[in-house]
């Protein structure tokens, strides 16, 4: 069932039955800036988020350290950051479309070195920030 979403750049048009994926803390679906029609990915976190640097009284005013992390992470290899809806929880990205990686026919060993050298070079990116993976 399709929803409607209002933040930051929005409203979004989030389609529930498009489930790209699912994990610990979040849900992710597929879905439309209704202004342009581009692809998005919703990432419905799941309550309470809370940071390791979060007290409970900062919950509702903070966003998740996802957010800030993504906000500041500006590399070609790393998925974009949108927007953030607070209520719901909700984190926008750019839709990377599922099976990316396995449909890239990494069937060399020259795109298997290349393959690695970006994922390498995108771990040096994000420990050079602090960040962790």
């Amino acid at each position: 069932m399709p929803a409607l979403l209002f933040g930051h750049g929005g409203p979004y048009l989030v389609d529930y039955r498009a489930m790209l994926g699912s994990g610990s803390y979040a849900d992710v679906y597929r879905g439309v800036r209704t202004a342009s029609g581009q692809p998005l990915a919703f990432k419905h976190l799941r309550l309470p988020y809370v940071t390791p640097q979060c007290t409970p009284e900062d919950r509702p005013s903070l966003y998740p350290e996802e957010v800030c992390i993504l906000e500041d992470c500006q590399h070609g290899n790393i998925v974009k950051w949108t927007s953030f809806v607070e209520r719901p929880r909700v984190l926008v990205t750019e839709l990377v479309e599922p099976g990316c990686i396995h449909s890239a026919h990494v069937d060399t060993v020259e795109k298997q070195i290349r393959l690695l050298k970006q994922m390498l070079e995108v771990l040096i990116y994000l420990h050079a920030k602090g960040v962790a993976h």
